[in-house]
């Protein structure tokens, strides 16, 4: 069941990214291809925009091969859902690899814990592992762990593709546990030092 508060925790990374970027020079739509969206104003009424709506959404459920595969859509509309669907075999409590989406996801609930006073972004990051004596781990902060520049050893994506972490993590050795294989990581680099992008 689709929650207040889980929409809240989804809706979160867009409405942190637009406050985020509010102050970034704006670029000009016309003439790149890009087709507005009515003003709210000038929203279309409900019955129509439920067909639109329904017409797209039905369409990324269709040729996998042209549109790549959709297992589950959700829309929002002023807070609530208004559009809900799964593709065979899956449902509102199945369990799906987020992707990126779980870095906006994790960065968000990081922020209000660290508003809160919980957590804090430049103490050590709360992994008991790399708190041993003598662990260079034990410097990473959670500011390093969200800017991808842990200095943790990691090869996104490997050549051939199959010999990177992010296969061995969603798919691997590392899939029965994701957290434990993050932290198995050795040190590469000095936090701070190295950007390292990670699924």
């Amino acid at each position: 069941m689709i929650t207040k508060k889980t929409m809240l925790a989804s809706a979160a990374p867009a409405l942190l990214a637009g406050a985020l970027l509010a102050g970034w020079p704006q670029a000009q739509a016309e003439g790149q291809g890009v087709v507005r969206a009515p003003a709210a104003d000038a929203a279309l009424p409900f019955s129509q925009l439920d067909a639109v709506t329904r017409g797209r959404a039905d369409a990324l459920f269709g040729d996998a091969e042209a549109v790549g595969e959709t297992r589950a859509l959700l829309v929002l509309r002023d807070g609530e859902p208004v559009y809900e669907r799964y593709a065979p075999g899956f449902g509102p409590e199945s369990k799906l690899i987020s992707w990126s989406m779980a870095k906006s996801i994790t960065a968000v609930l990081t922020g209000f814990l660290v508003a809160d006073g919980q957590l804090s972004l430049d103490g050590p990051a709360p992994v008991a592992a790399w708190q041993r004596s003598g662990d260079p781990r034990g410097t990473i902060t959670l500011r390093h762990l969200l800017h991808m520049t842990a200095g943790l050893e990691h090869v996104e994506v490997g050549d051939p593709v199959w010999n990177g972490d992010t296969v061995d993590m969603l798919f691997g050795p590392g899939a029965t546990d994701m957290a434990g294989f993050a932290e198995a990581k050795p040190a590469a680099a000095q936090p701070g030092e190295v950007f390292n992008y990670s699924s």
